[in-house]
């Protein structure tokens, strides 16, 4: 996505969070903007508190001071009917894929539409199914349970959830965590082939910068509770800041590395 974004429609906005957990403080003031349809990835280093804001925006938690607005409405402000119905429209890629484990692969997928879409035969949930796993290369897995597969296999099937439901807005906590480079990469590539297909307005948190390269328009910076820099990925790489620079001064990430992320 273009870095000029005057002619594109803010769908998520986090203003002056903060947010605490006792005496550890989390997020001090974080402020960032969203806009519709791009893919925007926060990077840093782990355990700074970047997944937080995801929990927030999902409204697994409130801020402790601050707001998110979704599509211009403030989740604070909204009634349970719209808070429902807009929590509905996202869906998250959580760190340990968040299969259950008592269901196989075709339940797990299943499972929102049986819960939420009860209008739908069995048929069509069944093909629904069956057309999500194959989007994510795991056709005929539908038997398998969460114990049979790799932790690939994993990510592949949480993906074919969210895509079974077609979300607005999707977030990615950390999707290439603890997996090797070729199966990461393969995940990378099917975030983007997720968002081609379902045309969302997408938050990747992750400190996988090769990750980030690939999946990225736009790259912010989380430090110290704040997203202190935040430009397309071409820019990213060139701003002149400390925190930005330390963070990068171990990835090769070379010009020819940078063109080949925009195939």
């Amino acid at each position: 996505m273009d870095e000029n974004k005057s002619n594109a429609q803010p769908i998520i906005v986090a203003h002056d969070i903060w947010k605490s957990y006792g005496k550890l403080q989390v997020l001090r003031g974080l402020s960032l903007t969203v806009y519709e349809g791009e893919t925007l990835v926060i990077l840093g280093p782990s355990g700074v508190g970047k997944s937080v804001l995801l929990r927030q925006i999902i409204g697994i938690e409130a801020p402790d001071k601050g707001y998110i607005e979704i599509e211009g409405e403030r989740i604070s402000n909204m009634s349970q009917k719209v808070r429902f119905k807009t929590i509905k429209s996202m869906g998250m890629l959580f760190q340990g894929s968040a299969l259950f484990d008592s269901m196989n692969v075709e339940e797990n997928t299943a499972f929102y539409l049986r819960q939420h879409e009860q209008y739908l035969s069995e048929k069509e949930i069944k093909n629904r199914v069956a057309n999500a796993l194959k989007m994510v290369g795991l056709e005929g897995t539908q038997q398998k349970m969460p114990s049979d597969l790799s932790g690939g296999m994993r990510k592949r099937a949480a993906l074919a959830r969210l895509i079974v439901y077609r979300p607005r807005i999707v977030l990615y906590d950390e999707p290439t965590t603890g997996l090797d480079p070729i199966t990461a990469m393969q995940i990378n590539d099917l975030i983007n082939s997720t968002q081609k297909e379902l045309k969302a307005t997408s938050i990747v948190v992750t400190h996988d910068i090769k990750s980030a390269m690939v999946v990225g328009d736009r790259l912010a910076f989380h430090y110290d509770g704040k997203i202190i820099a935040i430009a397309s990925k071409e820019d990213f790489l060139k701003i002149n800041e400390p925190h930005v620079q330390a963070f990068f001064k171990n990835a090769i990430i070379t010009p020819e590395y940078l063109e080949n992320c925009h195939d």
